[in-house]
């Protein structure tokens, strides 16, 4: 939220010995966006994803390559990355509405677990798989 610079605001108020009436400015307190990823922050690989890790990102600053831990099919553990818009999908932070929210919860009550692709930095090379618990 960010402030704004404020509405004048007259007040009239009544006490045991009679009312009184004020007027002063009130601060006024205003919805905003998330601010853009901090790009800066991440490396940048050939198609313009950032990539690395989210420990210590706040809401909405994670990379779009998310450095994580999967599988190989033959089970073999191997690091990579997994898409922020796919973990999103899968763990409702891109629900956007009360309906969409029930939407959610309902699939999620059927859906215990789930595999996600684990790329290399490129985005596009799949190296395993990586799985989401609900």
């Amino acid at each position: 939220m960010s402030v704004g610079a404020g509405v004048l605001v007259a007040i009239a108020a009544g006490t045991g010995e009679g009312w009184f009436a004020a007027r002063t400015r009130i601060a006024v307190a205003r919805r905003q966006s998330p601010p853009p990823p901090d790009r800066g922050r991440y490396a940048t690989n050939a198609a313009g994803e950032t990539y690395g890790s989210s420990s210590g990102a706040p809401p909405g600053h994670e990379p779009d390559l998310v450095a994580a831990f999967g599988q190989t099919s033959t089970g073999r553990i191997v690091s990579g990355y997994v898409k922020s818009a796919e973990m999103n999908a899968y763990n409702g932070t891109n629900v956007k509405s009360p309906q969409e929210a029930v939407a959610f919860e309902r699939e999620a009550a059927s859906v215990g677990e789930r595999k996600i692709p684990l790329y290399l930095k490129n985005g596009t090379t799949v190296i395993g798989s990586f799985e989401v618990r609900r």
